[in-house]
């Protein structure tokens, strides 16, 4: 993994990967959710491709469906198809986990002719140090939208929802769970939670970065890319080393369309003092008032 797109959930990641996915240096993964899960099962043991694939199939997003599965889909490769493809290339013996997650990626780069792997997975920004435990030389994109907004944006999606009402912050914690969708007749918690939850993964994320060599870490605010969406794609190609080539801005800006501002969101007076201190250090607090 050569970069991973970190956030709150609902602050404009998907947007970045699907600008850097057309970008013809790299592939991104739109949410996998596996890596922690098999790191955590397998450790520092090695195991085998049946082993590793059997997690796999079994985390899922809040649909039901395979995470890899449906990021295969996009490119019409069945996930049954794509194990095949593993063994015939690497065989059926026992490897750690890193060499596991690493033949995957080559495989995907070959079948796609790209050269730089990207996952986006916003949740595994509160997984960053088992990530760089992997790859310590990962490059981390943090996107931080205003939290009013994103918190909004959460409430309004089926999977934030099953998290809110788990009482989690991660969908990582529930991805290879029976029913990971659970109740959906159960209420969910008011949009102040989301708003907490909102800033527990900025601050999280926040943290971690700071303990990275300051080359390895681009925050950027959502606000301010949806200003200047070209220039800050740049900024974002400068940081993976890649080109930002012309014609691939072009394109690009033709799918950028900046979401509308939420009318129904978290009442700030109503929100703990920790996170209206981390709405204020993201510097959306003087746009409140």
């Amino acid at each position: 993994m050569d970069a991973l797109i970190v956030g709150s959930g609902r602050c404009g990641t998907m947007l970045l990967s699907y600008c850097l996915g057309i970008h013809s240096a790299c592939f991104v993964m739109g949410e996998s959710y596996w890596h922690i899960p098999i790191l955590r099962r397998i450790g520092d043991r090695t195991a085998s491709p049946d082993e590793y694939f059997a997690l796999i199939h079994t985390t899922k997003f809040v649909n039901g469906i395979p995470t890899l599965a449906q990021n295969l889909n996009l490119y019409g490769i069945q996930l049954s198809n794509f194990q095949n493809e593993y063994t015939s290339r690497f065989g059926h013996g026992l490897v750690a986990a890193k060499i596991f997650f690493e033949n995957i990626e080559a495989i995907l780069l070959d079948l796609t002719k790209k050269n730089r792997f990207i996952d986006k997975t916003p949740h595994y920004g509160l997984h960053i140090g088992e990530l760089v435990g992997v790859w310590p030389r990962l490059r981390i994109i943090h996107l931080i939208r205003n939290g009013r907004d994103a918190a909004a944006s959460m409430r309004d999606h089926p999977g934030f929802q099953a998290t809110a009402r788990h009482g989690l912050d991660d969908w990582t914690e529930l991805a290879t769970a029976v029913n990971p969708a659970g109740d959906d007749n159960a209420p969910l918690p008011p949009l102040e939670w989301f708003f907490e939850s909102w800033a527990r993964h900025v601050d999280t994320i926040r943290r971690a970065c700071e303990k990275l060599p300051s080359g390895q870490v681009l925050e950027l605010r959502y606000e301010d890319m949806m200003a200047d969406y070209s220039a800050k794609l740049r900024e974002v190609c400068v940081f993976l080393g890649i080109a930002a080539d012309e014609d691939w801005i072009t394109a690009v800006m033709a799918n950028v369309i900046p979401q509308p501002k939420r009318k129904n969101v978290p009442d700030l007076q109503k929100a703990s003092s920790f996170a209206r201190d981390i709405y204020d250090s993201c510097g959306y607090q003087a746009e409140a008032s």
